[in-house]
């Protein structure tokens, strides 16, 4: 009968050691951040930006920071036109983590807008033979005037190519 009080005390002892431990590991997995070589991120505290985290592990304060990942490598989207049979991909490569996090919500959204709105101004009411034609010189306007917007958001212009389906 001595031990039943000395049993419950350990029972005690051993959860709230186990639990301890658990919260422990949670916290230390919630302070590592593993940025993969082809990215960056933008880390926020208490939705207030910190900076850039690069390449590799760090350490962020746990259950308050977030992060924002940047793949940094070169893209594209692709863009369909009201005309019927063209379309274009643009080529983006981000130069600039940290003006495509602060200067828009969504760069991507915003790039493909803008792309959306100036391949429609540039092919215009032109006939499929036209576009053809002129292919070249329109994907390069086009990529001028987009790399004039995408510089406000941290992001490159590498090229425009427009297709015209036969």
């Amino acid at each position: 009968m001595a031990l039943a009080p000395l049993q419950s005390f350990a029972d005690g002892t051993l959860s709230a050691g186990l639990l301890a431990a658990a919260v422990v590991l949670v916290t230390v997995v919630q302070s590592l951040e593993f940025v993969d070589g082809y990215e960056t991120r933008a880390l926020t505290v208490l939705g207030e930006y910190r900076g850039l985290l690069e390449p590799g592990v760090h350490l962020v304060p746990p259950f308050v920071s977030g992060t924002r990942s940047f793949d940094m490598r070169a893209q594209s989207l692709d863009v369909a036109s009201a005309t019927e049979g063209a379309s274009a991909t643009v080529s983006f490569t981000i130069e600039d983590a940290e003006t495509a996090f602060l200067a828009a919500d969504d760069y991507r959204a915003s790039l493909e807008a803008a792309a959306r709105e100036g391949f429609e101004r540039a092919v215009g009411d032109r006939t499929p033979d036209q576009l053809r034609a002129e292919r070249d010189r329109l994907a390069d306007r086009l990529a001028d005037e987009l790399g004039e917007a995408a510089d406000e958001w941290g992001v490159r212009i590498d090229g425009v190519e427009i297709r015209i389906d036969d």
